[in-house]
């Protein structure tokens, strides 16, 4: 069974990242986001396939009908791998940020301090994504009528109640600990 530790990935330096801020974890999306892109191209493969041959007319034409679906199918599967590879959450000591990769050309970053973090809430919708212990966390700012999700995440209620340690250790210690005692602490709490 998949821990959430397995989620989160190693990388400690990202683009805009403020002197002597310190990563503490960097969570993709579940791998199921990638599930029904995958899906989409096999059936339109499989379609193609029955229809020509049910049609009677199985030939090179129909072989190059398959061959570009397939080239097509592949350039969308990697379009999709490369928006989920880029989509992250970045846990820092001051902040949390999402940076989403909205289409190939296409990015956006919304961030925003722990001391701004009024509410967090977690959803699990639907079969696959109970089955999967997927889901999306809220994070409700000060401010903001809609907050920042992090969408399709791996245990939503455990990322909850780790952003809310973290919250927590980071509002009442960050006076009283020096900054690597803090990271030290912050990462011991992400690890269990």
């Amino acid at each position: 069974m998949l821990r959430f530790s397995d989620w989160i990935s190693k990388e400690k330096v990202f683009e805009g990242q403020h002197t002597k801020e310190q990563v503490i974890a960097v969570i993709h999306r579940h791998w199921y986001a990638l599930f029904w892109p995958v899906v989409k191209i096999f059936a339109g493969l499989i379609l193609v396939f029955i229809v020509f041959r049910l049609a009677g007319f199985w030939s090179t034409f129909s072989w190059y009908i398959f061959f570009i679906w397939l080239v097509v199918g592949g350039i969308y599967i990697l379009i999709c791998w490369f928006n989920w590879a880029r989509d992250k959450y970045i846990l820092t000591d001051e902040r949390i940020l999402n940076l989403q990769q909205k289409s190939l050309f296409s990015r956006a970053v919304y961030e925003t301090p722990y001391e701004n973090i009024q509410d967090l809430s977690y959803e699990v919708n639907g079969f696959m994504a109970t089955l999967l212990r997927y889901g999306n966390v809220r994070v409700q700012t000060a401010g903001t009528k809609e907050g920042i999700i992090l969408e399709q995440v791996a245990n939503p209620r455990k990322l909850k109640s780790k952003i809310v340690k973290i919250r927590d250790i980071v509002m009442k210690d960050k006076d009283n600990l020096t900054a690597k005692e803090l990271i030290t602490e912050l990462k011991k709490e992400i690890k269990k």
